[in-house]
């Protein structure tokens, strides 16, 4: 119960964004308000500990994500987002692109990273 308690505490109401911008995308199995900058500052230390890629400097990102399942928020981040378009309708997907572009997956129980997905260089 503990445990459940603490990770919820990421997900109450929005702040605002530490670095990049965060955008929820339509399709969710449940809307999710989150505490950004926790998120974004549990991500970068996932992101510290367990890579070493180098990624571009933290400012430079920005978020969308989704709840995927009841127990799993889907991250996606950007450097660029490749000219306009709605971010909250789809994912932003592109082939390539290197660091810049990422995604990792945050158990909602446990408040733990369990993925990781880097783009490769072209």
């Amino acid at each position: 119960m503990k445990t459940i308690f603490a990770t919820l505490a990421l997900f109450t109401l929005p702040v605002t964004s530490f670095a990049g911008d965060w955008i929820e995308v339509e399709g969710g199995v449940m809307e999710l308000d989150i505490k950004q900058e926790e998120v974004e500052e549990s991500l970068w230390s996932f992101l510290e500990n367990k890579s070493d890629i180098s990624f571009q400097v933290r400012e430079s990102y920005s978020y969308q994500y989704q709840a995927k399942t009841k127990d799993e928020l889907y991250i996606n981040a950007f450097c660029n987002a490749l000219g306009k378009r709605d971010l909250h309708k789809d994912f932003l997907i592109v082939m390539d692109g290197g660091s810049c572009f990422f995604q990792a997956t945050l158990n909602l129980l446990n408040g733990e990273f369990t993925l990781l997905g880097v783009n490769g260089e072209a």
